[in-house]
């Protein structure tokens, strides 16, 4: 008996310095530890390259996007039947933000697909017909989704202006949901108790 202890308290040691050596060097991170910018700098806006369709021009975009005191980041694939709910439902979210809080909110969409794999003119067919109005954008090197751990498509994150992430949630996420989130980062949320 006294032997297992010893062997659990030796190895409880070990597990804990572990744990101190991953916290000094920054945590569990998704990628390799060469990119410093995923590893030092885990806050503050990135960019994403967008792509020329309906409300969107062939740009990079800042995440989040400059005078934007909080955006609704939604992420997709084309061949994901539940992202097209997701996506009407930040429509229908983004059109009742909009008329509340102007250019205060931004909408962006991001496309699991690296550029080549799914060809821009499908992103930009789909986009269009599933109702989006805004920018929409490719992140190649999987930057947006490491470094606010998106799971993958159908996911939402609010992001307040700062670049932290307030919220991030796998859908179809609902409407009434998105614009909470959205006005919780604004400070105008309805605080019902629930």
């Amino acid at each position: 008996m006294n032997r297992r202890e010893l062997v659990a308290g030796v190895g409880s040691v070990g597990v804990l310095g572990g744990a101190g050596a991953v916290l000094l060097r920054g945590g569990f991170g998704s990628g390799s530890g060469s990119d410093s910018e995923t590893n030092d700098e885990p806050s503050g806006p990135l960019t994403v390259d967008a792509i020329d369709a309906p409300g969107s021009r062939d740009e990079s975009i800042r995440v989040p996007p400059e005078g934007a005191d909080a955006a609704l980041v939604s992420v997709f694939s084309t061949n994901c039947d539940p992202c097209e709910e997701e996506v009407a439902n930040a429509a229908d979210a983004r059109e009742r933000l909009r008329d509340e809080y102007g250019d205060a909110v931004r909408f962006l969409s991001v496309t699991i697909h690296p550029p080549g794999t799914v060809p821009e003119n499908e992103v930009r067919d789909w986009w269009a017909e599933y109702g989006g109005e805004w920018p929409v954008a490719y992140d190649p090197e999987a930057r947006f989704r490491e470094r606010y751990g998106v799971p993958g498509p159908t996911s939402s994150v609010a992001i307040d202006g700062d670049g932290e992430s307030c919220w991030i949630d796998t859908g179809p996420n609902r409407t009434d949901t998105m614009v909470e989130q959205v006005e919780s980062i604004l400070g105008t949320a309805d605080d019902t108790g629930e």
